[in-house]
């Protein structure tokens, strides 16, 4: 039950019981929680402690103790109860009898509740995945064989070369609060004057949110050195450049999100010049900066503690050793995530309620206490077509990923230029004809904050309204600006993640020298 005065969990220390020993509402200590929440059994008419209830109501508003209160799910029926069948559909665009079919095949088919591949690229992204966890626990499509909500569940660490001297991340500040940081010279509210920069397997002047705005924060910085193995956009702003080795040049260990192996890299050749490995950078640099000593493992060393000694190896059996013989190993060939309803929460049991929203990083910023207690629909930031950005801006610009390019690695492969020579933008022929745009010639992709000229290509498999271009293209690739010009550096406070799909654009015949 959800008090309806603080929105919080109702619990025993609300009904004056101070902990699980006192008994009071639980069967002979039934609970093993201190101050456990309480539900209300229908059998006995009384609010008790979660696990001693017969009969659990899962509906009603009550005062309890003076406390108003109303279940969870009354809560999320409440929210639910804004989308008729008929509104999601005007919303969505989806038919409501498509929306039945989906509901159907939800609750009874086998079904795997991928979370990402775009829908967490939107400011309202986070909403999504919570609806999408939400609507998993409601169907039964989880904790069962065939079905599952988001991906992999078990992970390895990163390179320990920048987790030093602790072996986790500290201070992690996003790159989408370093405008307001170089403006304010503050950070969650302290002092946090940012004097260099250092950036490895990565490339923000083009894959970050608004190039132009990266541009105005990056040239405050005063030192800036940036790892690379080409010749990037980040790389043309740095004050040093260090060539970093290839994947084929060392050893490692991977493991992806959506399938249950960990894999390894092998060392194909050695690293050509003075390139050198991320590993053998941090050492090198640590040294001269009076660190050494929190860096002077060896790479064998490291990716020991990271396969052998991880949560993972030690429950799998999976070492380095097994690895280097085997090459892949699968490590979940039996396991169903949840299996039985048993999951890693308070009670043990799936959550509709979240009694306590916090953002993925903390950095100050300005919340709201009321969001995000159930799924919600907030509206996108600008890709909305009936919203006020689509009057000036009527696209949603959107990316696709090559086959050619990893986001923006492999750019200089000349043999993969030979399949993608140029950027290129896909657009529906009726949208290009009322823009007098001619198929295969360049136009000008536009927004507030930046602008690209590209190849306009037809394409009826491309909604109206919408426009596609791959992702991972350079400056220097374009007659004009470039994509990142024009993605977003808005970013929603709870999700802190990115908006790359949320872009309104406009498009428009481009001719050199006009």
């Amino acid at each position: 039950m959800i008090r309806q005065d603080t929105k919080k969990i109702l619990r025993a220390s609300d009904l004056g019981i101070l902990s699980k020993e006192k008994g009071g509402s639980s069967v002979e200590n039934a609970s093993e929680i201190l101050d456990s929440p309480i539900v209300w059994d229908e059998q006995s008419q009384t609010a008790v402690a979660y696990d001693a209830a017969v009969s659990p109501a899962l509906s009603g508003e009550r005062l309890v103790h003076g406390i108003p209160v109303k279940t969870a799910f009354d809560m999320l029926c409440d929210e639910l109860g804004k989308y008729s069948l008929e509104r999601t559909s005007e919303l969505t665009e989806v038919s409501v009898d498509d929306i039945r079919k989906l509901a159907i095949e939800e609750s009874e088919g086998e079904i795997w509740n991928i979370a990402g591949y775009a829908s967490q690229a939107y400011d309202n992204g986070a909403e999504f995945g919570q609806a999408l966890a939400t609507l998993a626990i409601l169907t039964g499509t989880v904790g069962r064989a065939g079905s599952c909500v988001g991906g992999s569940w078990y992970s390895f660490n990163t390179n320990p070369a920048f987790m030093a001297p602790t072996g986790t991340f500290v201070n992690t500040v996003p790159v989408l609060s370093m405008t307001d940081i170089m403006d304010s010279g503050q950070y969650a509210g302290e002092d946090y004057p940012i004097k260099s920069l250092f950036v490895a397997a990565a490339n923000p002047m083009s894959s970050g949110g608004s190039s132009n705005e990266i541009l105005e924060w990056w040239n405050k910085i005063d030192f800036i050195v940036v790892s690379d193995l080409q010749y990037s956009d980040s790389v043309k702003y740095a004050d040093i450049v260090l060539p970093c080795a290839h994947a084929l040049e060392v050893e490692d260990v991977l493991k992806g999100s959506y399938y249950p192996y960990v894999g390894i890299t092998e060392k194909a050749v050695e690293s050509p010049a003075e390139a050198k490995s991320d590993s053998d950078i941090a050492r090198l640099i640590s040294v001269e900066m009076g660190v050494g000593e929190y860096f002077e493992k060896t790479d064998e060393e490291y990716l020991r503690e990271l396969v052998d000694e991880s949560e993972l190896g030690l429950e799998r059996g999976i070492t380095l050793d097994r690895l280097r013989v085997e090459k892949d190993i699968c490590y979940d060939e039996t396991d169903i995530k949840f299996y039985g309803g048993v999951f890693p929460t308070e009670t043990g049991r799936a959550n509709i309620y979240c009694e306590t929203v916090v953002p993925r990083i903390d950095w100050g910023q300005e919340l709201d206490p009321d969001f995000g207690h159930v799924p919600t629909f907030s509206l996108p930031n600008e890709a909305w077509p009936r919203g006020d950005v689509a009057k000036k801006y009527p696209f949603t610009l959107m990316s696709h990923r090559l086959r050619t390019r990893w986001h923006t690695g492999e750019f200089e492969n000349e043999w993969m230029r030979e399949i993608a020579p140029e950027p290129i933008v896909k657009i529906n022929p009726s949208d290009a004809i009322a823009r007098s745009i001619e198929d295969n010639s360049y136009v000008e992709l536009f927004n507030e904050r930046g602008h690209a000229v590209v190849r306009a290509i037809y394409a009826d498999d491309i909604r109206p309204g919408v426009l596609i271009y791959p992702k991972g293209w350079q400056q220097c690739e374009f007659k004009e600006g470039g994509f990142s010009e024009m993605t977003s550096a808005h970013c929603n406070p709870f999700a802190v993640n990115t908006s790359f799909m949320d872009v309104a654009a406009d498009i428009r015949p481009w001719r050199q020298g006009e």
